[in-house]
């Protein structure tokens, strides 16, 4: 089941079919379909069964639509910041790796560790495997096994069978034409110039199956 949250507000939640062309609801809000989540939201990324999203220093952990158990901390799972600015799932790896990055800096969870902690060979620069990726970038989200990142009103997605990890032909494309289940997409993203806070997180997959 995939959910697509503005982060404009981090209020509302639309419910996408698996192929991203239609919805299946409508917008509704977030304390609605997770109960207790605080905003603004900076990220979230499947692990395994469950649901994280980041907000500040806490972890929520959520499974189904519940909390799991009380939220984590990004301390405690080995990352010395005070939030993080996207995380996701790669599928070049089997099992997924999972990376969450801040700053100039990114970290993947130990999968060895049930993903309860990173691994103790992170942080590593970004530059140093991520060189390609546009700069500025303020979310990312996988589909069809390739990772997608966003900046502003456009999507980049990265082509991870060349030898350069580099963006794929054909991109970036305007998020209106990569989300064409949702016209006004381009007019929010526009709009993120009026609130300074949330200019960095225009829009946020999760990729999270109940």
């Amino acid at each position: 089941m995939r959910y697509m949250i503005s982060k404009l507000t981090s209020q509302w939640v639309w419910r996408v079919s698996p192929d991203w062309k239609r919805l299946i609801i409508k917008p509704v809000p977030i304390d609605q379909l997770f109960p207790g989540l605080p905003n603004p939201i900076d990220a979230a990324v499947s692990v395994g069964h469950h649901l994280w999203v980041f907000v500040g220093e806490k972890i929520y952990v959520i499974y189904g639509n519940r909390m799991a158990h009380a939220p984590l901390t990004l301390s405690e799972i080995g990352i010395d910041e005070k939030y993080i600015d996207l995380a996701y799932e790669w599928h070049y790896f089997n099992p997924p790796a999972i990376y969450i990055w801040k700053g100039s800096r990114y970290w993947k969870l130990d999968e060895k560790m049930d993903h309860r902690r990173v691994d103790e060979r992170y942080p590593k620069a970004i530059d140093l495997n991520w060189a390609r990726v546009p700069k500025g970038v303020h979310s990312a989200f996988t589909y069809e096994k390739e990772i997608h990142f966003t900046r502003g009103d456009q999507v980049f997605r990265m082509n991870s069978s060349r030898s350069v990890f580099d963006i794929a032909d054909g991109y970036p494309q305007p998020l209106q034409s990569f989300f064409g289940f949702c016209p006004r997409n381009e007019k929010l993203v526009l709009n993120a110039s009026y609130f300074p806070s949330f200019a960095f997180f225009t829009i946020l997959i999760l990729n999270f199956y109940l």
